[in-house]
């Protein structure tokens, strides 16, 4: 039987769309004021890994091993997630007050749990791991997923693509009629943004010729890029204020097909690495920064560029200690029952950390570093991102 991992081809460009996707989140994240609008770009993130997943299903005519979906989502998420979230348990139990360190148990608890979207959204102290609440929607939908694998098996590509169209468009309306404006934290508002990019795969409409393709690929990245610069923060990014860059990122990937100039920028290799270390940049980013406020005030420029290098150091001696070894079954965890092991390891881990630091007796002996940063509220990091 053929698998995901055998079939699909790689596209380096799709790559380079999250490379740029995660740069317009840092940069709005690290308060650079021209890219206010940068969580707009997070949508493209979710329209790459409907995208990607549902082409290796196509491929494979529905003949996926869910066992197989689920080891490679859990060594693509957990072993970054785990190593970061314990670091940022570590820096809590010494940079937070006892009440905060109490909610920050809790939220890397449910960030575990992949409930990180309804659980601790309003917990004191959640601010360092707040992002991980995108991550957990990401996962709920990894989780749902053998359901459409299932169904693809049975039925077939041309009753699937109806499906996934009315899943998408009711989904798409939900965010617009529900989301508050900072953003929702439901899965069923963001679920639109995967099926847009899953129905780029289904949908078998061969790209134009090649001149054409570049134009549209041209169109797509301004789509992408514009709400970055014009995009107002408080805008809904499960809703209209998302239909730009979810609409543009799926004209990039499908006018991509063919050799475009947006694909051969994309697939520069400097642009291509920050794409391949997005997931390690986006799970590290958010703990750094919160903890750099708190320690030294709101940031200079001088100062939030030692952020941005650090956050970028970091995440490239994560990607390639810890995330790399792991992914694939040719590293040290070899096979599917070990990975499992592991992964519940890891997280019994984490809630045996949370539990530590959390206990009166460890953290009573010291007050806390004080909040310099008022920044840390539910909507601080407001958008999601997929754990790819």
């Amino acid at each position: 039987m053929q698998t995901g991992a055998e079939i699909r081809p790689y596209r380096p460009d799709i790559d380079g769309l999250r490379s740029v996707a995660i740069l317009a989140v840092l940069l709005a994240h690290g308060g650079f004021s021209p890219f206010a609008g940068g969580d707009t770009a997070l949508g493209a993130f979710f329209v790459a890994s409907g995208y990607l997943l549902t082409q290796a299903l196509v491929r494979s005519r529905g003949r996926v091993s869910i066992v197989e979906f689920y080891d490679r989502r859990a060594r693509r998420m957990l072993p970054t997630l785990i190593a970061a979230t314990a670091a940022t348990l570590g820096a809590g139990a010494v940079l937070m007050s006892a009440s905060e360190v109490s909610g920050l148990a809790r939220a890397a608890l449910a960030s575990m749990a992949l409930v990180s979207n309804v659980a601790s959204l309003g917990d004191p102290g959640a601010g360092p791991l707040l992002h991980t609440w995108s991550l957990s929607m990401a996962g709920q939908i990894f989780l749902l997923m053998p359901l459409v694998v299932a169904l693809f098996a049975r039925v077939g590509r041309r009753a699937v693509v109806p499906l996934v169209a009315v899943a998408t468009v009711v989904s798409f309306g939900l965010g617009v009629a529900d989301a508050p404006a900072t953003g929702a934290v439901h899965v069923h508002h963001r679920v639109w943004q995967f099926g847009v990019g899953a129905l780029v795969a289904l949908v078998p409409f061969a790209p134009p010729r090649r001149k054409l393709a570049g134009i549209l690929a041209g169109l797509g990245m301004v789509a992408v890029v514009v709400p970055v610069f014009a995009s107002d923060p408080e805008v809904s990014r499960s809703g209209l204020g998302a239909l730009p860059t979810v609409l543009g990122s799926a004209l990039v990937i499908w006018a991509n097909r063919r050799q475009t100039a947006a694909s051969s920028l994309l697939g520069a290799p400097p642009v291509v690495f920050l794409g391949v270390i997005s997931y390690s940049l986006y799970v590290w980013h958010w703990p750094l920064l919160v903890f750099a406020r708190r320690l030294w005030g709101d940031l200079d420029p001088i100062g939030t560029l030692g952020w941005l290098a650090a956050t970028v150091l970091v995440a490239t001696l994560s990607w390639y200690f810890v995330e790399q070894p792991l992914r694939y079954p040719t590293g040290p965890i070899r096979s599917r029952l070990a990975m499992l092991a592991a992964s519940l390891a890891g997280v019994a881990s984490i809630a045996a950390l949370a539990a530590v630091v959390a206990a009166d007796g460890i953290v009573a002996v010291r007050p806390g570093v004080s909040i310099a940063y008022a920044g840390e509220g539910p909507h601080a990091c407001p958008a999601a991102c997929e754990s790819r």
